[in-house]
């Protein structure tokens, strides 16, 4: 009995020791599998760079008082003047700052701004707002960032200069006084205040320069191959610039060949000087319409305020052809815009006159208030 006894406890023993394996194992098992399926769903998330380049439509966008985003939130200078965080729709409106900042920028995890409302000096701060550091003196504004350097117009001579995150090595760009700028690829293209400056193209891998053409421009905008600008002198017409006539500074193999590309006209200078325009451009004309307020290209679509429309945003396809025609445009803001930018599948605006940010989507023109 006593030997039946101990056989049965051993049984017993070795039975909840195979249990609790098999509990264990099944822990394991569901642990894995719920890892896996976290794992699987991270992937299927785009990474913060991956949003941001679909997200943003242009780095330099006209007008101080924009909208921002990291990928997760929005960043804007609030109705009570501060700069702030915010859900997409506005949610969960966290001040960061109690003064406003005008051209923010985020880099190496950080704010650059230019501090108040329209310029001011450099000043950088962490996400979260903590931090706040002046890295500079001047007064910037139209802040980018390149290589650990920001570019931006130091006012009052409209100067076009760059400057190291930390304030130092600041260095004048071109001669010319600015009216604006944009950086595409490694290439900066810059509107000089007069028709004399024109548009001129800045290689940032090597320092060189050249003039595309001899127009006053208003707005400047990059999109697929092509700058887009409103000529002063033509009562703000939209014009086309085909770049690809001049080769691309982002590969090696242009650069080598641009001279051949455009003509003896124009050619490489490294010296400081800027090289005289190309005999063999020819702009188009997008259409006839005077572009005399913001407007912004991206993926082929024009977004432009009408000014006899009640300020309302309109937006139109370029065709085939990379023309437009005012009858196609699509009413996109049923509202007075002052200025606007393009956030994934939402547009934040300010209404003229007005300090408070509103959205629309894409496809429903009716705003709403965020701020």
């Amino acid at each position: 009995m006593r030997i039946a006894s101990q056989k049965s406890k051993i049984k017993h023993m070795v039975l909840c020791i195979a249990l609790t394996m098999m509990a264990i194992l099944l822990i394991s098992g569901c642990d894995s599998k719920i890892d896996n399926q976290d794992r699987s769903i991270i992937n299927t998330l785009p990474s913060d760079e991956e949003v941001l380049n679909k997200l943003m439509s242009s780095v330099n966008l006209p007008g101080a008082n924009q909208v921002v985003t990291d990928g997760h939130y929005i960043y804007f200078n609030s109705s009570e003047n501060k700069f702030s965080r915010a859900d997409a729709d506005g949610g969960n409106l966290v001040s960061l700052n109690q003064q406003q900042a005008s051209w923010p920028l985020i880099a190496d995890e950080q704010f650059f701004y230019a501090a108040g409302s329209t310029n001011g000096p450099l000043t950088k701060m962490k996400l979260d707002g903590s931090s706040h550091v002046r890295a500079g003196s001047g007064t910037l504004s139209s802040l980018v960032f390149y290589q650990d350097m920001i570019y931006a117009i130091e006012e009052p001579d409209r100067t076009l200069i760059r400057i190291k995150t930390d304030g130092t090595k600041r260095e004048q760009i071109v001669d010319s006084a600015v009216s604006s700028f944009i950086l595409r690829g490694n290439s900066l293209y810059i509107a000089g205040k007069s028709a004399q400056d024109g548009i001129v193209r800045y290689n940032l891998k090597n320092d060189s320069q050249e003039l595309l053409l001899e127009a006053a421009v208003g707005n400047l905008q990059a999109d697929g191959n092509y700058l887009y600008y409103a000529d002063l002198q033509k009562q703000y017409q939209l014009f086309a610039l085909d770049l690809s006539t001049f080769g691309d500074f982002d590969t090696e193999e242009a650069e080598e060949d641009i001279s051949s590309v455009v003509g003896s006209g124009t050619s490489n200078n490294t010296d400081g000087e800027t090289d005289q325009v190309s005999k063999n451009l020819s702009p188009s004309l997008i259409m006839e319409y005077s572009f005399d307020r913001q407007f912004v290209v991206f993926d082929q679509i024009i977004y432009f305020i009408d000014s006899g429309s009640q300020q309302q945003l309109f937006r139109s396809t370029l065709n085939q052809n990379n023309k437009i025609n005012r009858s196609d445009a699509t009413l996109a803001v049923d509202d007075a815009v002052d200025n606007f930018c393009l956030i994934g599948p939402y547009i934040y605006y300010r209404r003229a006159g007005i300090n408070r940010l509103y959205r629309t989507d894409i496809v429903d023109p009716r705003p709403i208030r965020i701020n």
